[in-house]
């Protein structure tokens, strides 16, 4: 089995894993104004989301430490990402697994303790300089995301 993403086309944050992972752990303010961005886009169907459906997406990454994506994007494939935090606990970016969702299913457990795993040594062991970043930071002016918030990659997914 293959599967291929094309990184010329824009992978939106709230439509992946890596995405969710970064945005669960944005303050409330952040993420108003990133959803509110959005509302005002022309986005094809695939893109668009339901804030409510979302902020509850959120809610739940931030209790169970992980962004679960199971047949959403593509049908078959299964995404879990844990976050990467930098020295005040923002997160800057993710570490994911994509798996097909029957492999994924058989091995659930393994693969999110892995990954929440591999998202808490990647934080501990990333020096100070990198642990400073801030991947998804809005730009600053009026409250508009960043060019990575538009979807164009994370960067440090």
């Amino acid at each position: 089995i293959r599967y291929d993403t094309d990184l010329s086309i824009r992978h939106l944050p709230h439509k992946t894993a890596s995405g969710r992972a970064q945005l669960a752990y944005w303050s409330a303010a952040r993420i108003d104004a990133y959803v509110d961005f959005w509302k005002r886009r022309e986005i094809p169907a695939q893109g668009r989301f339901d804030a409510t459906l979302l902020m509850d997406q959120l809610e739940q990454i931030r209790a169970n430490g992980v962004a679960l994506l199971i047949d959403e994007w593509v049908a078959g494939a299964t995404g879990v990402s844990a976050p990467v935090f930098d020295t005040d606990r923002s997160a800057i970016g993710a570490v994911t697994v994509g798996s097909v969702t029957a492999r994924f299913l058989a091995d659930r457990e393994e693969i999110i303790a892995a990954v929440k795993e591999a998202g808490k040594r990647i934080t501990e062991n990333l020096p100070d300089s990198l642990r400073r970043i801030r991947a998804l930071q809005p730009s600053g002016t009026r409250g508009k995301p960043s060019r990575v918030n538009l979807g164009d990659r994370h960067a440090v997914s």
